[in-house]
């Protein structure tokens, strides 16, 4: 604990600490409150990182055991976001901090974001922070103008004794800080934000966080950046503590803001929530590109959600329920979805797991005989997944009010095969990820096969991720078909057009390949044009991939081997 002289009227009061580990190195995580509040509003906060981190913690000049300039309310330049960031790096120069990472809640994150393009920092963190002024809520500035009506001595007398961090309730929080800081200096604040070189301008790495219930900042921050949502109101950071430090460490340490990572506690107080049974071992399993999974006692699987699929658990609950109901197929049981985020700041879904490795581990050590029956069994599954019934093609959607869903949002089959291939085509060129020539023998084939938009069919459901991934493997016959968050209602061959890629070459079971279609034609009769829909449907899905790919900048897989499986789409 000490002060340092910014200028000759304003003493700075600060807390730097070293790591309780005694590490070298370690990076320095800058606290910076909000208006009105001190340092002592990220107690908690200091507490959990100091073990791993250095800490430097202050009192912004007139807050907490800061000095107040001399009739620093009278002459609001005293008060002007320049001076607190001069106050701020000042200090960080004398400390010779270079690692920096800087954590601003309100306030204090529109000063991160000025600092970071000044100091030796590669992050920052930003909790309920206005970008511009008219980010903040009218009804706060409303409230604010109130405010400006009473004299600031009623606060004063008011104030709460506690400090910021014990304080539960709002409106004594809103006393103290009234009581620190005048309505109208807050008033010319919000002002200033807009006369400010735009904040979004720094090249710094960051995390948003807002909170989903804001009464100071509004939420359109969303369209400005990739933020994480928690519950709770402007003080989120105080009462919702454990998402808000889960969601910085994740950051930290991994340089991104998604739930890839859970440690053991958390799985604990998962299964403890929904009085599951003691954990005696837990990993995390292959899961695809975003979204993590981990095995728990080799009995049950937990999926974390990190996407934006709406209602992704529940449309897999339904179908799991509706497979089960029409087939013999083995589907994984469901025993919790949650999505309040007071755990993790994620959607989650606990199912039952279900014993096998995947169908891609699989394969190789099987001899030919065994391959050509798994090929039957699985011509067999697909075929038997066709076999469910809808009376119109479609998404799943569900019923606002009774979060179940209904079957089918009817929609028209050919103008969404149009509008998808319409759309990545789009995307593709006016990215340059194929070439003109490539575009338009794609369009050319369209005009061709035209006609095959207009079949009639009866629905069928569709899995449309049939891969080698998502199917399960044990004592060499299935154990489980997963991952229907893709599904829908429509032509069945829809699936059957990836089913080269997806299959066939994934696992080399080439040899085997009229197995499998003899086995699903028992079943399910094919058209006599099939070659013709394997090539409109296999070809956009490999756009719809490549354009995803694009647009999600996800580095792997490659798209050039979609554009060589399109390349002998268009030559079949």
């Amino acid at each position: 604990m000490a002060f340092f002289n910014s200028t000759k009227q304003v003493k700075i009061y600060y807390n730097y600490t070293k790591n309780t580990s005694k590490k070298k190195n370690c990076p320095t995580l800058l606290f910076l409150h909000g208006l009105g509040s001190d340092h002592s509003s990220w107690t908690s906060y200091i507490n959990y990182f100091k073990k791993t981190n250095n800490i430097l913690t202050l009192d912004l000049r007139g807050y907490g055991k800061s000095t107040r300039p001399k009739n620093s309310f009278q002459k609001n330049n005293r008060y002007q976001i320049k001076n607190f960031t001069s106050d701020i790096h000042k200090l960080i120069t004398k400390l010779k901090i270079t690692n920096l990472t800087i954590i601003g809640h309100s306030f204090g994150g529109v000063l991160a974001h000025y600092l970071a393009n000044k100091l030796y920092t590669k992050k920052i963190i930003l909790i309920s922070t206005p970008i511009s002024k008219q980010d903040v809520s009218f009804l706060f500035i409303l409230q604010l103008h109130l405010a400006n009506l009473i004299p600031q001595k009623i606060f004063q007398f008011l104030e709460p004794k506690q400090e910021f961090h014990k304080i539960k309730y709002k409106i004594p929080f809103c006393i103290k800080c009234l009581a620190k800081t005048p309505a109208k200096v807050a008033l010319n604040i919000i002002k200033e934000l807009n006369k400010e070189p735009k904040q979004n301008k720094t090249n710094k790495t960051k995390l948003v966080i807002i909170s989903k219930n804001d009464e100071v900042v509004k939420n359109k921050i969303k369209n400005i950046y990739k933020v994480k949502e928690i519950k709770g109101k402007h003080l989120s950071f105080l009462t919702n503590k454990k998402i808000a430090i889960n969601l910085i460490e994740d950051f930290i340490s991994n340089n991104h803001y998604q739930t890839n990572n859970l440690k053991l506690a958390t799985i604990k107080q998962i299964f403890n929530k929904h009085n599951l049974e003691n954990i005696k071992n837990f990993k995390k399993i292959a899961s695809g590109v975003s979204n993590p999974v981990y095995s728990i006692n080799n009995k049950y699987i937990l999926r974390i959600k990190n996407d934006n699929i709406k209602h992704k658990f529940q449309k897999e609950t339904y179908l799991y329920n509706l497979i089960k109901q029409k087939t013999k197929l083995p589907v994984p049981k469901t025993i919790a979805i949650n999505s309040s985020k007071d755990i993790i700041p994620n959607e989650y879904m606990i199912t039952t797991k279900l014993p096998g490795k995947t169908l891609k581990q699989t394969v190789p050590s099987l001899n030919n005989k065994l391959k050509q029956n798994l090929a039957k069994e699985l011509g067999t599954a697909l075929a038997q997944l066709h076999s469910i019934k809808f009376k119109h093609s479609g998404q799943f959607s569900i019923k606002n009010k009774s979060q179940n869903f209904k079957k089918i949002k009817a929609q028209s089959w050919s103008r969404n095969i149009q509008k998808d291939y319409t759309k990545a085509l789009k995307t593709l060129k006016s990215n340059n990820l194929l070439n003109k020539t490539l575009i338009n023998k794609i369009k050319n084939m369209l005009k061709t096969n035209k006609h095959l938009l207009n079949i009639k069919f009866v629905p069928s459901l569709i899995h449309s991720d049939f891969n080698s991934e998502n199917i399960l493997i044990h004592k060499n016959k299935i154990s489980a078909i997963i991952d229907y968050e893709w599904s829908f209602s429509g032509h069945s061959e829809y699936d059957l057009g990836t089913i080269q890629r997806r299959l066939f070459q994934a696992v080399n079971l080439n040899d085997q390949k009229q197995d499998f279609f003899k086995a699903y034609e028992k079943i399910i009769k094919r058209p006599k044009n099939k070659k013709e829909f394997e090539q409109l449907y296999g070809i956009l899905s490999c756009l719809k991939i490549i354009s995803w790919l694009h647009t999600e900048k996800i580095t792997y897989p490659k798209p050039d081997k979609y554009i060589k499986e399109i390349n002998r789409l268009l030559n079949t």
